[in-house]
């Protein structure tokens, strides 16, 4: 393997050089991880040569603590990196501090195959939503290309932006201009006129969890992917119909459940959002550039510590484009700036929504935070009857047939609590963008919650998909104590209140686990039993070792 070529050395030492970047996170995949001595030799040696002014440092990410498709910001933030450079795929979630440089290699394609293959099912009038696995990014053009050649004429290419928030040669962060639409990292324009529902996919890429989430996304569209490293295309239609099927009966299951856990899956997932503010003053032109001026030193050397470069100011916190404008209007001089800051990263709103949507519909919440989810870690928790995974797209729909409980999306538990009675009725459609899910469940938590309130919740039993009987909700209420209220007594998970004018009231104990270990651990803990057992002397333990015990008073091995 060609290092300089397959990981794109000159590239990254271009982008560290011109960023000004000197904490560099290096970011490998299990896959690619044997390679990673080899390139950080290679890019600090080339990049700390005897001209260089200051030393760049290079540190080697592995095993993160999520999906390696993620930007491990929590790991880079341990060693102050002001660069993640990511080697292969990607989920391509935002990162919400520190700039990303993708290295997704470049895998050999036939291109000639390819296109001969997919002409095969896709007629050449056919209007093209084309698609691509991140790792063939650098392919896509010659693909597009030989298409073309072929006679496709209607083709709308995805975008995939491999340098986000990283300061170029010319001074300025690269932001992927704004498009119609966003798709898992991806930006498509769709001609003005034109309905996404008119185009037929093409994905480029082998099975992966980025093709499971696109066609599910899209499930309304003829979908045909071609494998390059097998040299196959076929159609993705009748795969997810299977799948469909099997999604939904984890919505039904998690209907069912009554304690839902919310397991924390992802490092973060930021878009920014852009504050323009202006700066007025009747003083002169001159006088305000002088402040201008003055306002740039103190983001570069003071107080936010920012950096400037020729007309761009970025920070891990802040983000400024075009600088400032100075305007003159009469005798009024406006200052001009334009503020990107992050916004708050995705998952933090959805899981309160999440919270909040579990609690109104009458059922217990827990926050689990695990690393990376396995059978023998959720199994640890056997009160909860389904998990809800909160996580990138590449991470978020889980084959749970060898975990203890189900595990769903965001948008199943969404279809599962809010259901019907919220206009959220299953049509096939589905969605895993945690960033479009958390506004929706913020207004249909508000919703659900309100009719509660009101009296209008789903109390009655309905009839259950799994089970093919009819179930009763539990509904787990927060024991409040007002004024001269006293708890008298708890038995079996319910607490008794009386006032002080002898009125007797009753409430749900608000803890699932500890309904749980009252009513089905056999069992509880070490039994004190003080004052019941009779006191007596130490005794000699039986000693050796595992594979022969020498027992106790008898001298022999068993």
């Amino acid at each position: 393997m060609d290092i300089n070529s397959a990981f794109e050395i000159d590239r990254t030492l271009c982008i560290v050089a011109d960023g000004g970047y000197f904490n560099i996170a290096l970011q490998f995949p299990d896959d690619l991880l044997a390679h990673a001595t080899d390139v950080a030799l290679l890019l600090n040696y080339r990049a700390n040569n005897p001209q260089t002014s200051a030393l760049k440092t290079f540190y080697i990410m592995a095993d993160t603590t999520y999906g390696s498709c993620c930007v491990d910001e929590i790991s880079a933030a341990h060693v102050n990196a002001d660069l993640v450079v990511h080697y292969g795929r990607s989920c391509l979630s935002r990162t919400s501090r520190i700039p990303v440089l993708y290295v997704f290699g470049s895998p050999p394609v036939d291109f000639n195959d390819c296109v001969s293959s997919l002409s095969a099912f896709v007629p050449l009038q056919t209007p093209i939503l084309f698609l691509y696995d991140a790792i063939y990014c650098n392919s896509a053009v010659n693909i597009v290309k030989v298409l073309a050649e072929k006679g496709f004429s209607d083709i709308v290419v995805s975008t995939i932006d491999t340098e986000v928030g990283v300061v170029s040669s010319v001074g300025y962060a690269r932001e992927i201009l704004d498009s119609a639409i966003t798709s898992y990292g991806r930006k498509y324009v769709i001609p003005e006129g034109r309905d996404l529902k008119e185009y037929t996919i093409i994905y480029i890429g082998g099975e992966s969890l980025t093709l499971t989430n696109i066609i599910m996304t899209h499930n309304s569209l003829p979908s045909f992917s071609y494998d390059p490293a097998l040299k196959i295309a076929r159609e993705e239609n009748s795969t997810i119909n299977k799948l469909l099927r099997r999604r939904y009966v984890m919505v039904q299951k998690a209907k069912d459940a009554d304690v839902i856990g919310i397991v924390v899956g992802t490092l973060g997932v930021g878009e920014l959002k852009s504050i323009t503010f202006l700066l007025h003053s009747i003083l002169p032109v001159r006088l305000l550039q002088s402040i201008h001026v003055y306002f740039n030193l103190m983001m570069t050397f003071g107080i936010w510590k920012c950096r400037l470069n020729a007309s761009h100011l970025m920070h891990d916190d802040y983000r400024f484009s075009d600088t400032s404008h100075i305007l003159n209007y009469s005798q009024i001089n406006l200052l001009f700036f334009e503020l990107k800051l992050p916004k708050t990263v995705s998952y933090l709103p959805l899981i309160d929504h999440l919270k909040r949507l579990i609690s109104a519909s009458g059922k217990k919440a827990y926050m689990i935070a695990v690393g990376k989810p396995s059978p023998s870690k959720l199994g640890n928790f056997a009160e909860i009857d389904a998990f809800v995974i909160v996580a990138c797209p590449e991470n978020t729909l889980v084959d749970s047939k060898e975990f203890l409980r189900p595990i769903v999306t965001p948008f199943e538990l969404e279809i599962a609590l809010v259901g019907a009675s919220g206009g959220r009725e299953w049509n096939g459609e589905y969605e895993t963008d945690l960033a479009k899910l958390a506004e929706r469940m913020r207004v249909e938590a508000a919703d659900v919650q309100e009719r509660a309130n009101v009296g209008d919740s789903d109390s009655e039993p309905y009839f259950s998909l799994v089970t093919g009987g009819y179930k009763s909700r539990k509904q787990y209420g927060a024991v409040e104590i007002k004024g001269e209220e006293e708890v008298n007594s708890l038995v079996n998970g319910a607490v008794e209140l009386r006032k002080s004018a002898g009125t007797v009231s009753k409430f749900v104990m608000n803890s699932a686990a500890g309904t749980y270990l009252n009513e089905k651990r056999t069992w509880k803990g070490v039994e004190v039993k003080q004052g019941e057992t009779a006191v007596e002397g130490a005794a000699v333990g039986r000693s050796g070792v595992a594979s022969g015990y020498t027992a106790e008073g008898e001298g022999e091995q068993k």
